[in-house]
């Protein structure tokens, strides 16, 4: 006895999202073909609707022998215009009503209300009859392209909480930053890219902000890309010049946020890798410092660093609250300056200006080499012709900022570190009374000499003369204000602070 398989039948399988587009021209053979099999009284508007989701289902199954899914609840519908992809049938009156038609003529098979991975909710699949196929294939070329230019924007603001799409009013700002995209997708357009021998597609970049325009604002490719791919795969990617190709180099802004922490909070960046902590995997740390930076609070921080650990495996749940707890502590203690950041939500502000860093970056590329690196978020990709020439854009944009950040160079199965060597400044400065504890006692005990000798002698100028002839140890750094014969400003006024 043969017993069917589950997963012959059409409904199940990959299916690929309901997409239209199609233009008038496109349409109207379809809709004489299809007239004898749809009710008299249905509009021209409605009609042409209905030929666009015949052709959608027909182009899918002639190309990959499934069918399309498509959202029926108004809430997929309600998305602002901006976003829609320009087909204005495109609608929850529209593609309902010409889904329905189509499967009261007997033309598609229909089952409502399934799960599709990677989209919200429920949605329905629909797939073409042998009535259908025979109709409308011979008028059908499947690589002809639609007909309606699809609009994406690229300016996107969602949600914070459900990660929607939301509308807002276009401003100067706004503007100028899709004249900016327009400029770097025109050129990241151009390029000739390859991976490991196959020719590699230049995605739409987006910039997409969290909430509002101060949080976010990172560049995403709009699908698949070099994007998702792991570093050790990125760094495989050729760019073809003038039929020579070029292996990709890869520069990365060490370590940005926490160095982005320390400048906003007027505070000198400790030496050494902000990321390396004795007990500690790096990479957890590197993890918790970012989890930190993120969360509304320190508690919040903690749990989320706890889930990651848990889902790594090895530990019990118990075990990993305590791993994330002792971590925590340990960032806590070497990055004190910079404590009020942590538990702060912060992450995203950061974001914002890392990804403005990052357009200016791009921005400079083009008018110096006419191409544009591929960008990530604090790195970018680029043939290795123009790898010195991006180290010193990176280089001057930051310190735009007020950043001097150590660099980071991948290319093949080589990498290095461009250090930023700050030139010491008054600018940059910060004494704290952590950093004057060694001497501490030293300045105190001037001081109160100093004092003593005043009183002997009855005057400054006297008093000072007695330590001329004592050598001080100078601190490293920016030089010392000084006082007549000698004397420290800083000394004193340490102590009298």
């Amino acid at each position: 006895m043969a017993f069917p398989k589950l997963f012959d039948d059409p409904l199940f399988g990959d299916h690929c999202a309901l997409s239209l587009g199609w233009g008038d021209d496109q349409l109207k053979p379809i809709v004489d073909q299809l007239a004898p099999w749809l009710p008299d009284n249905l509009t021209e508007q409605m009609q042409l609707a209905v030929a666009g989701v015949a052709r959608s289902i027909v182009v899918e199954n002639k190309r990959s022998g499934r069918g399309v899914h498509y959202p029926r609840g108004k809430e997929h519908y309600r998305q602002p215009k901006r976003y829609r992809d320009g087909d204005p049938r495109n609608t929850w009156y529209y593609v309902t009503r010409a889904m329905d038609a189509l499967r009261h003529a007997g033309l598609i098979e229909h089952k409502g209300g399934l799960w599709c991975p990677g989209h919200k909710g429920f949605q329905s699949v629909a797939w073409a009859t042998d009535t259908l196929m025979s109709l409308l294939e011979p008028l059908i070329d499947p690589s002809e392209p639609r007909g309606i230019p699809r609009r994406i924007e690229m300016i996107i603001r969602r949600d914070r909480a459900d990660k929607t799409e939301i509308d807002y009013v276009d401003t100067a700002e706004t503007s100028t930053m899709r004249d900016q995209l327009g400029l770097i997708n025109h050129k990241l357009s151009q390029h000739e890219l390859r991976h490991r021998g196959q020719y590699l597609h230049t995605a739409l970049i987006r910039r997409i902000f969290n909430g509002n325009f101060d949080r976010g604002g990172r560049l995403y490719c709009h699908g698949n890309s070099y994007q998702n791919m792991p570093s050790e795969q990125r760094r495989e990617i050729e760019f073809i010049i003038d039929g020579t190709a070029y292996p990709a180099v890869e520069v990365d802004y060490a370590s940005l946020h926490p160095q982005m922490a320390y400048s906003k909070a007027g505070r000198r960046v400790p030496p050494g890798d902000p990321y390396r902590i004795d007990g500690f995997d790096r990479g957890l740390v590197k993890l918790a410092v970012n989890i930190l930076f993120n969360a509304p609070t320190t508690r919040s921080a903690i749990n989320a660093i706890a889930e990651d650990l848990y889902n790594d495996g090895g530990l019990t749940k118990g075990g990993c609250f305590t791993r994330a707890r002792k971590v925590v502590a340990a960032i806590r203690r070497k990055h004190y300056r910079i404590e009020g950041f942590f538990g702060s939500d912060c992450g995203a502000r950061f974001q914002r200006q890392d990804s403005d860093m990052a357009v200016k970056v791009l921005t400079k590329m083009i008018e110096r080499t006419g191409r544009c690196p591929l960008p990530m978020h604090d790195s970018f990709l680029v043939p290795e012709i123009d790898a010195d020439i991006l180290i010193r854009a990176m280089t001057e944009v930051a310190r735009d900022y007020g950043l001097r950040l150590d660099l980071k160079v991948c290319g093949g199965l080589h990498s290095y570190l461009v250090p930023s060597h700050p030139s010491p400044s008054y600018s940059t400065m910060e004494v704290t009374t952590p950093d004057l504890r060694e001497r501490g006692r030293r300045v105190w005990w001037t001081w109160a000499l100093f004092t003593v000798y005043k009183e002997i002698a009855d005057t400054s100028s006297a008093a000072i003369g007695v330590f001329v002839h004592e050598k001080r140890p100078r601190c490293h750094g920016p030089p010392a204000l000084w006082v007549p014969n000698g004397l420290s400003a800083t000394e004193v006024a340490v102590q009298i602070s």
